[in-house]
């Protein structure tokens, strides 16, 4: 077993960062516990991109760190560690985890609200979300970069306004890390659950990724495994 592959029950460590390896049926029930507790809980999906802004922006490790649960949602990462086989792996291959939390939410009649970078792109994420999980309540959709939206605190009087239980983040790059870092406290909601750019989400949403963003991606993650092993 090589150094930067190395686990215990519930956690595991890839390419030198501690992540949560956990089947769909774990993670739910951390996510009851979670929607218990009188704070927002942050759940993210950790994705190729999360590892390549770690290795350029230290803010965005302290991020990833502080994550109260972190779903690994590409399989890639889990090959990177040598891991192709076993429940975990089928359930970050079928991408389980985010429909089986969404049926849970809606069982639990928690309502929702959207914040992407535009608000057109949350429009599309609510349209999707409502033709695929019949019975979702979205509470509002905001788009930070509007003019209407332009500062954080606009942005969480707005969503404090409709009082939703979670809060699905689609923000890119920057504003995901330093939004929920700087503001956690001020939110209110049960669960903040950022969608870390997942690939897979983004194109059924019909947010397609470029061929050169994706080969560079490749590329980019490929070197920081060579840097590694």
């Amino acid at each position: 077993m090589t150094e930067w592959r190395v686990w215990t029950m519930n956690r595991i460590n890839i390419l030198g960062y501690s992540l949560d390896y956990m089947s769909v049926e774990n993670a739910m029930n951390t996510i009851l516990e979670y929607i218990k507790n009188d704070h927002l809980n942050t759940i993210g999906l950790i994705t190729r991109n999360s590892f390549l802004r770690c290795s350029e922006k230290e803010w965005w490790v302290q991020y990833m760190m502080t994550l109260d649960l972190g779903i690994i949602g590409e399989s890639d990462i889990l090959a990177a560690a040598g891991i192709d086989r076993g429940q975990v792996f089928d359930d970050v291959e079928e991408n389980r985890y985010l429909d089986r939390f969404f049926w849970q939410m809606i069982r639990l009649d928690q309502g929702f609200y959207i914040l992407e970078d535009e608000q057109e792109t949350g429009e599309m994420l609510a349209s999707y979300l409502k033709n695929n999980y019949p019975g979702i309540r979205i509470l509002g959709v905001s788009g930070a970069s509007g003019k209407e939206n332009s500062s954080p605190d606009k942005i969480i009087n707005h969503i404090n306004s409709v009082f939703p239980d979670v809060i699905i983040s689609g923000l890119k790059g920057d504003l995901q890390d330093r939004f929920i870092l700087r503001h956690q406290n001020k939110i209110l909601g049960k669960l903040w659950l950022n969608l870390g750019e997942s690939p897979e989400l983004q194109k059924a949403v019909g947010i397609r990724r470029g061929w050169l963003q994706e080969r560079k991606i490749r590329k980019s993650f490929r070197q920081i495994l060579n840097k590694k092993i």
